[in-house]
């Protein structure tokens, strides 16, 4: 009896790590356009009052001839580097250039920015966390295939964005910073 029991547990943790599995490789090859057929994402900006991150809606159009998702990761990264429409405020300096948006084959996405997004960064761990984490969770939050992001600086991993938050892997999302 004790036996039984025994594999039928083990039987049903393999069935759900088997559906787990595949439904993560499932979503890695699903287009933007699957999960925003509508055009609507949120860019996740500075909130100076609060002093987290705020999602903030905008309208980016993905038509369907147009099915390269690092064009599409391209545009938000654009999009949040220009800066709020709101009384938010933008995570980066506007003289910062995305060189390229890298969407790699296991769910990781790299962000190659130029060297002003480091170099004229405002100070203070702070504010680096919630530069790195409105990247990070903007590209993550609009998404089906990323599930963690990779911030180069000209082309290069570098340790920090402003000499306080560990970038040199790639980051998970991290909700705790949304309001």
């Amino acid at each position: 009896m004790g036996l039984n029991r025994w594999c039928r547990r083990l039987l049903f943790l393999c069935t759900v790590i088997w559906l787990f599995s595949a439904g993560v490789a499932a979503g890695v090859q699903n287009t933007p356009s699957d999960r925003h057929p509508g055009g609507e994402i949120f860019l996740y900006f500075v909130d100076p009052d609060a002093g987290y991150l705020a999602g903030e809606p905008r309208n980016i159009d993905f038509s369907d001839e147009q099915k390269d998702p690092g064009e599409f990761y391209a545009r938000i990264v654009e999009e949040l580097i220009s800066g709020p429409k709101t009384r938010l405020e933008a995570p980066l300096s506007a003289q910062t250039v995305l060189r390229a948006v890298y969407a790699g084959n296991v769910g990781v996405a790299y962000v190659d920015l130029s060297a002003e997004a480091a170099d004229l960064h405002a100070k203070g761990v702070r504010s680096e966390l919630l530069s790195v984490y409105s990247i990070v969770n903007t590209l993550i939050l609009n998404s089906n295939g990323i599930q963690a992001v990779q911030i180069l600086i000209e082309g290069s991993p570098v340790q920090t964005l402003a000499g306080h938050v560990d970038i040199r892997l790639p980051l998970n999302a991290q909700m705790l910073l949304v309001r």
